[in-house]
């Protein structure tokens, strides 16, 4: 099957991707009208995970509390920290954990007035829809995971990210299903197959761009395993960098430079006449019938340094003519002189 065929025969499927991923940034913030717990230290209330198995994504999300305290005013100064464990998190074991991010309480150039970072579903005049984190889940994944919200603001009430802004106050009270799960997300992820240790030059003298590889099955490499039949390779062309973040959107909107045997380990691009841009590849396995239910399977998160995060500058373009050219000539009384020439446009 040609590289064309190919792409416009699994379009639909990319299309689909490409939805999931873009649901993947936006805020999914499930609103809870429940009273808030312990909210005197702005504890992060109505914590939820959910894990998605397309995009690989577990996101969290919480609320702000929805009564005004003597605290709220620190609201845009505080930071949420995010975190991740595979046990419920406690006081007991929170020096271990992972963390996921941060993000700012409330942000004061959207919600001004203090009392708006109050959360929405308070009916006390709080605006604030809440908060949504999304987190990749590394490839091979097959646990559950437990996640927490904790906070910290400045003391001297300083804005987040303003000059002299420094966290000198936490919380961690970590109430069960409050702002710590009692209940952990199973995150299962597919592990990596894909080709190994890309690598791209170009030739100016034969204007080509030359890809090598090492296949995943090679027998260099420690697995017995062989590529499943009618396994191929994709080798993929663009000029914006090529990622977990985007995969879904260049499978959709690109087609592949080539198509070739899943035992080739190398390639070699011809770069049109008249180039001159920055390229990035990115390289990966079609593997058709791989999953349970029969259907083909794409590894599109570019997890094994399977694609350039450094671009190949193609420039076969030759120099632009001059375009004005002229020649001045002096003459000194002694017999010597001088010839000027100028030009332009180069």
């Amino acid at each position: 099957m040609g590289a064309n065929a190919l792409n416009r025969s699994l379009r639909p499927k990319a299309v689909i991707m490409v939805l999931l991923m873009m649901l993947m940034v936006v805020p999914l913030t499930p609103v809870s009208t429940a009273a808030d717990t312990n909210p005197d230290n702005l504890q992060a209330q109505h914590i939820a995970a959910v894990f998605d198995p397309v995009s690989e994504t577990t996101t969290i999300t919480w609320q702000n509390i929805d009564t005004y305290n003597g605290n709220v005013p620190y609201y845009h100064s505080a930071i949420y920290t995010v975190l991740r464990h595979t046990e419920p998190i406690t006081q007991s074991n929170i020096d271990t954990v992972q963390v996921v991010d941060s993000v700012a309480a409330c942000q004061a150039n959207v919600y001004v007035q203090y009392a708006w970072c109050l959360s929405s579903a308070g009916g006390n005049g709080g605006q604030h829809p809440g908060h949504s984190v999304s987190y990749l889940v590394d490839a091979g994944t097959n646990s559950t995971f437990y996640y927490a919200v904790t906070i910290g603001w400045d003391s001297d009430g300083d804005n987040v990210g303003s000059p002299g802004w420094e966290v000198d106050v936490t919380y961690s009270e970590l109430d069960p299903d409050v702002s710590s799960l009692t209940i952990g997300a199973e995150e299962t992820t597919s592990s990596i197959e894909t080709p190994l240790y890309f690598q791209a030059s170009y030739s100016l003298a034969d204007s080509e761009t030359t890809l090598t590889w090492i296949n995943y099955h090679s027998p260099l490499l420690p697995n017995t395993e062989p590529a499943l039949e009618n396994t191929s390779i994709l080798i993929w062309r663009s000029t914006t960098e090529i990622s977990r973040s985007n995969g879904g959107q260049i499978y959709d909107q690109l087609t592949p430079i080539a198509n070739l045997s899943s035992d080739v380990e190398s390639y070699v691009h011809t770069v049109p006449p008249n180039t001159n841009e920055e390229a990035f590849y990115a390289i990966t396995y079609f593997i058709p019938n791989k999953t349970e239910s029969g259907e083909d399977f794409v590894d599109l998160r570019f997890l094994s340094n399977n694609a350039l995060t450094e671009p190949v500058l193609e420039d076969n373009r030759p120099p632009s003519h001059v375009t004005v050219f002229s020649v001045g000539t002096t003459s000194e009384s002694d017999g010597t002189g001088e010839t000027e020439l100028t030009w332009f446009g180069v």
